[in-house]
């Protein structure tokens, strides 16, 4: 063993130890290289790599950092030679050379669709108008925000706003409505919400750095209504503003009504996302890649229309409860409708309230008569299509499913005296019902059934 002389420093280390702190990087970046379109590798090869690697793309980031931090501590330490900041400054330096300009970029980007915007004026009154919007995910360049909607119904006091594809209206009421509605109407909370269907959804306070909050004192009422001609309308997509050949803007045409042409706002969030300057919030998986940021179009509606913030404020319960109302009993209506063509073998798509490809169990519930004089005729369906029909074909299936919503849709006591006939039916024809609340409530029959989209 050596002996340290008085005054004599101890020896320096030629390696530093958070050198092990880098053994994820090669495996992530055979990772990266071997993954994205590998044809040479099966299925399963693929899931075996990806068990092996995901955790290595996962940790190598933050371990590099780790690595970087670990090997500057040495030094000041005096472990290893000061040779050893050269790697770190080099790593560093590239970084953000790389970063720092690209973080820039995306700020003038943002700064240029708020230049755009500011040109732009359309008249709106928001006390009175509301605006369409698409609510959808496809066409995804047709997108207005997640939160579009309900932010203007909420935070700017639009009396109703319009989504499209479905023709949802959304409206603001107070809390002690909410919870009549869902008294009188159990199942619809926060259930085919923005679907055209009738729904109810609490309504959200946004904080400044983008956090959300419950605002107990509100709901978002969804109605299935269409856009009147009066209504502001935004609508396809324009041209992007390129403002660097990385960065650019999407638009959207904003029309008044009656106005064809329209202007074209701009969304303040590039189509592409900045390279980060934490290097810990770069996730491994993204790297080498930017993704398409989703973005809002929220904040250049904003400007254009000159919306101003308001206290929050519910729209008139005595103008809401009858569209309420009215809502349910066509619904209802519809949905018997749909349940008595599927009965005669008559269901088309074209029956479908609303463009969805699925029967309202929740709006059947709610008149539990109707369903109990149905129930038999819709055993008779389901055995007479199981014997004679194709269940594979698209529109069988869809009428099976129906008939299915029908009866699961059944009181306690009408689906008691039907039950034994389900079973019946499912032995003799090898039947198994392809509507999946119908199969859990024959599994854990007799238990009450459980009401749909219900929430505690």
């Amino acid at each position: 063993m050596m002996k340290l002389v008085r005054g004599e420093s101890p020896a320096r280390a030629a390696l530093p130890r958070s050198l092990l702190l880098f053994l994820p990087l090669p495996a992530a970046a055979a990772a990266l290289l071997l993954m994205p379109g590998n044809t040479r590798l099966d299925s399963a090869g693929m899931l075996i790599l990806a068990i092996i690697t995901i955790p290595f793309i996962k940790t190598f980031i933050p371990a590099t950092v780790l690595g970087l931090c670990g090997i500057t501590f040495e030094v000041l330490i005096g472990r290893v030679s000061w040779l050893w900041l050269l790697p770190v400054l080099g790593i560093s330096g590239a970084y953000y050379s790389y970063a720092l300009p690209d973080h820039l970029a995306f700020q003038q980007a943002q700064r240029a669709g708020v230049a755009h915007n500011a040109a732009l004026s359309l008249p709106f009154d928001q006390t009175r108008q509301g605006i369409e919007y698409s609510a959808g995910s496809y066409p995804r360049d047709e997108h207005a925000g997640t939160n579009f909607g309900q932010s203007l119904v909420t935070d700017y006091g639009l009396p109703v706003v319009w989504t499209r594809p479905k023709g949802a209206a959304l409206r603001l009421i107070d809390s002690t409505l909410c919870e009549e509605f869902k008294v009188a109407y159990p199942g619809i909370y926060d259930s085919g919400f923005l679907t055209g269907s009738l729904s109810l959804r609490w309504a959200y306070i946004h904080d400044s750095q983008g956090y959300m909050s419950i605002d107990k004192r509100f709901c978002i009422l969804s109605l299935p209504e269409a856009a009147p001609d009066t209504a502001v309308r935004l609508g396809a997509a324009g041209a992007l503003i390129t403002v660097t050949p990385i960065f650019q803007l999407p638009t959207l045409r904003l029309h008044a009504p009656g106005d064809a042409q329209g202007v074209e706002v701009a969304r303040t969030t590039p189509t592409r996302a900045a390279i980060p300057l934490n290097p810990l919030s770069l996730d491994g998986a993204y790297l080498g890649r930017r993704d398409y940021i989703s973005g809002d179009f929220l904040p250049g509606v904003v400007q254009v229309l000159g919306l101003q913030k308001v206290d929050r404020q519910a729209s008139d319960p005595a103008i809401i409860r009858p569209m309420v109302q009215a809502a349910v009993v066509r619904g209802i209506s519809q949905q018997l409708t749909l349940l008595d063509s599927a009965i005669a073998g008559a269901v088309q798509f074209s029956l479908i309230p609303q463009g969805e490809k699925v029967s309202d169990a929740r709006l059947l519930q709610l008149d539990p008569a109707a369903l109990v004089t149905r129930a038999a005729p819709v055993i008779a369906a389901l055995s007479e299509q199981q014997a004679n029909c194709d269940p594979r074909q698209q529109l069988e299936r869809f009428r099976q499913r129906v008939l299915e919503t029908g009866l699961y849709a059944l009181p306690d006591a009408g689906f008691a005296s039907i039950e034994p006939q389900i079973r019946v039916l499912m032995a003799q024809h090898s039947y198994k019902p392809d509507f999946g609340p119908l199969s859990e409530r024959l599994k854990y029959w007799p238990e009450p059934v459980p009401t749909i989209g219900s929430r505690p």
